[in-house]
């Protein structure tokens, strides 16, 4: 009795020493966000006129995974400002993703891995590259990471209902981006494969395959349902078959930012098999789908972005690995090296984020707008 309380009281200070952690990562975005008045990122007009629009019709100017533009409109009636609703809403969904990491390290190993998971996770330099550039990405990524939380706790307890849930936090994943939803889709994949292979019980994961499979031939039939983003995949494939491999991978910078995922990649493939079968099921398939989006003959133009899904897997494989040490001194001393070496690579992801424009480039279009009519067409060029 004394154990269990001891072991609750942990818990409920590691899910606080977390929520302060995700609180101050939060003040940190906000602050780069709110020092201009532009969105960033070379993608932050294009969620203004997707949220605008929605406001003024209904439905979305442009046809892409619908759930992301549809939550911002919400922040944005609650803020009463689009630019607004989306800077804090899209970093308030992003950041509740460091729940799920903490839970499934936690789970795993013990309290202190868990909220050296949810550091790793909240200073990502890869999540802030990806939260202004890529926001739709990055908010997809918290669906796929509950997701991997209720699959891992379906298989641990045998529990069908996290299985029903966690296969619909793939629907809804899904509905938010492609790339995170074939991350999903394949880890979950793979957990069945493994599960069968070891003759275990694969009904805890069958809903999730099903889901994932179900949507995917929906979104190849539909284009309407996720903005036909499926084909995606298939210009890779094309691309892989027909050798256009990344011409830029010999850039010592880009080596350097492949090094990083990989390792951990390797490094959970080699200690999974340590775990019981529920944490060695979901390191072993997270270890596989994180090589596998790192690999230098994936084309450089889909490469950068795959790379920045690290955000998502590697605190979940490297706070297992730093959560397992039994040392509790040497845990923690290893988890400071560890997070002190990716803050600044974090730090200058924050300063590196810009607007696609300046300010002063962005007042001359507004002045040269408002001195003609309503009905005036402007010819662009370059869209860019």
């Amino acid at each position: 009795m004394h154990f269990s309380v001891k072991l609750k009281d942990s818990r409920l200070l590691g899910l606080l020493v977390t929520t302060i952690i995700l609180l101050s990562g939060f003040v940190l975005y906000e602050l780069k966000y709110f020092s201009t008045p532009l969105l960033l990122g070379f993608d932050g007009p294009y969620y203004y006129v997707q949220v605008s629009n929605i406001l003024s019709t209904g439905h979305l100017k442009y046809s892409d995974p619908p759930l992301a533009f549809y939550v911002l409109v919400g922040f944005a009636l609650l803020l009463g400002d689009v630019v607004a609703g989306i800077k804090i809403g899209s970093i308030i969904i992003v950041l509740i993703g460091g729940y799920a990491v903490y839970l499934i390290v936690e789970e795993i190993t013990d309290p202190i891995g868990g909220v050296i998971a949810s550091g790793l996770y909240a200073y990502s330099p890869h999540l802030a590259r990806m939260s202004y550039d890529l926001i739709k990405n990055a908010m997809g990524i918290t669906p796929l990471l509950f997701s991997l939380l209720l699959t891992y706790l379906a298989v641990k307890y045998g529990k069908l209902l996290f299985s029903v849930l966690s296969s619909l936090l793939v629907v809804v994943t899904g509905l938010t981006h492609v790339l995170d939803f074939a991350v999903i889709m394949v880890i979950t994949l793979l957990e069945f494969a493994y599960l069968a292979l070891k003759k275990c019980d694969v009904k805890f994961v069958a809903p999730q395959a099903l889901s994932a499979i179900v949507l995917l031939a929906l979104g190849f039939a539909y284009a309407s349902i996720v903005g036909g983003d499926p084909y995606k995949g298939v210009s890779l494939i094309r691309m892989m078959i027909l050798g256009e491999s990344s011409s830029e991978i010999k850039h010592t910078i880009l080596l350097a930012q492949l090094s990083y995922p990989l390792l951990i990649g390797l490094a959970g493939l080699i200690s999974c098999s340590k775990l019981r079968i529920s944490g060695r099921t979901l390191l072993l398939s997270s270890s596989i789908v994180l090589i596998a989006l790192n690999m230098p003959v994936i084309p450089a133009s889909f490469l950068w972005r795959f790379n920045l899904m690290s955000a998502a897997l590697c605190p979940i494989i490297l706070g297992t690995l730093v959560g397992n040490i039994g040392d509790r001194r040497l845990k923690v001393a290893l988890a400071l090296v560890v997070i002190g070496a990716i803050i600044p690579q974090y730090v200058f992801q924050l300063e590196a984020a810009r607007p696609s424009i300046s300010i002063e480039e962005y007042r001359e279009l507004k002045q040269l707008v408002s001195e003609y009519s309503d009905n005036t067409w402007f010819i662009v060029p370059d869209v860019r």
